[in-house]
């Protein structure tokens, strides 16, 4: 997780900037409206955009809760140097869908505030936060969670160990089916050899904190952004959640979509990956797909220009992708229909 920016202003529960956006070809009225939670830690912000039909129904009462990746990605998807815009667009293909969506800037985040430091935050505590939209949440009927990157596995957190938020589908984006610690390590291996210096001190770190203890004496300065003192609360407690298990842990009666890129150099989905997912999903309703061109933004791979899925923010979603991503949401809808 990178530094967070923090600001000390408490702001109480408000809601802003109202307006309709027609999009006349699907005959659906778009409304936004700035949402605010506040406690005694600081203030979430975030968009609320419910769809409303020529009837003025919402489609099943369906909201989507987008969950952002990890590190300072804000609600639309973005970082300050890398304006991927991966959820807004993710949104907007809801939204032609009638599906109405709730995205949010995480604690410290965007126009989110925090009362605290980095080494007060933890995993648990950004899941925590999902919860604390169930205001906006209850004038919906059915609820869905869309969660890209990290936010693909506190979908799965927050559906497993919280039944009674009610979540009724998960869309996980280039979600983790594997302990983060193992990812991070195969990520750290590209970079270098898992038998020098860096590389032993670094499976040292990472086993250390995966077993809950914090680590002691200096990191070598190439090695101090990942394992500075001051993240490594949240690392060790990221660490201990297992998403397989907590796929395990969901109802059977809610459909998982799983959605991989094959140039993804963040997430990939291993053989191992794989087999876990359909090992531990033989009573769930689970599919995984997988986007040969798509990167970890999800937008198409241009050849020679690694980063300009991260860097431009013009780019469209990869088209397979959304092919594929209109399928699930249509599925997700038949489904809500069916509970009926």
């Amino acid at each position: 997780m990178d530094s967070t920016r923090f600001t000390r202003s408490f702001l109480s529960l408000v809601a802003l900037l109202c307006w309709p956006i027609i999009i006349p070809a699907q005959q659906l009225k778009v409304h936004e409206v700035d949402v605010q939670n506040s406690n005694s830690t600081g203030t979430l912000s975030g968009t609320l955009t419910t769809v409303q039909n020529a009837r003025k129904r919402r489609d099943q009462g369906i909201l989507a809760i987008l969950l952002p990746g990890s590190g300072p990605t804000d609600r639309h998807g973005s970082q300050a140097t890398y304006p991927m815009r991966t959820l807004d667009l993710v949104a907007a293909e809801c939204h032609s869908q009638g599906i109405s969506t709730l995205q949010f800037d995480k604690r410290g985040i965007g126009a989110s505030t925090f009362e605290g430091t980095e080494a007060e935050i933890t995993y648990s505590d950004l899941v925590q936060d999902v919860l604390q939209w169930t205001r906006w949440t209850q004038s919906f009927s059915n609820l869905v969670l869309i969660g890209h990157s990290e936010g693909g596995q506190m979908a799965l957190t927050l559906t497993a160990k919280y039944p009674e938020f009610g979540v009724k589908g998960l869309i996980l984006l280039a979600a983790p089916a594997e302990r983060a610690s193992d990812i991070l390590w195969r990520q750290l291996q590209r970079q270098m050899d898992a038998s020098s210096e860096y590389g032993l001190r670094s499976k040292s770190a990472l086993d250390s904190l995966k077993a809950g203890f914090l680590l002691k004496g200096a990191m070598p300065v190439a090695l101090q952004s990942l394992f500075r003192p001051s993240v490594q609360p949240y690392l060790m407690d990221w660490f201990k959640d297992d998403p397989i298990r907590n796929l395990n842990l969901c109802s059977d009666s809610i459909p998982v979509f799983f959605f991989y890129g094959g140039k993804d150099i963040q997430v990939e989905l291993t053989d191992g990956a794989r087999q876990n997912i359909q090992a531990n999903a033989l009573n769930h309703s689970v599919r995984i797909e997988v986007i040969p061109s798509m990167t970890h933004p999800l937008k198409a791979d241009v050849p020679g220009q690694r980063l300009s899925s991260y860097t431009n923010g013009e780019l469209p979603l990869d088209p397979e992708f959304v092919e594929k991503l209109s399928a699930a949401l249509q599925a997700l809808k038949d489904s809500v229909r069916g509970a009926h």
